[in-house]
């Protein structure tokens, strides 16, 4: 988060920068605008305790690549 905080710094774009704990779990956070002004986030992602999307849980997952394309969505499900 330094590294990127710094090259912010450097290319003079505002950001904030937030850090958020809840149940044990700190989550740093940095938000910016890229040239088109779209909101950009960066966080320690990492320190998320994330359930895998398989097929054990229950839900299904969705991309654009894979076999038995659904027609009307244009997703495919894999």
């Amino acid at each position: 988060m330094g590294e990127i905080e710094r090259r912010l710094k450097e290319l003079e774009v505002q950001y904030i920068r937030l850090k958020v704990e809840e149940d044990n779990i700190e989550l740093e956070q940095i938000f910016f605008h890229d040239p088109d002004g779209f909101m950009i986030e960066v966080c320690t992602c990492e320190n998320v305790p994330l359930v895998p999307l398989n097929s054990h849980s229950g839900i299904k997952s969705w991309s654009l690549e894979g076999k038995n394309q659904h027609r009307n969505s244009g997703m495919e499900r894999i």
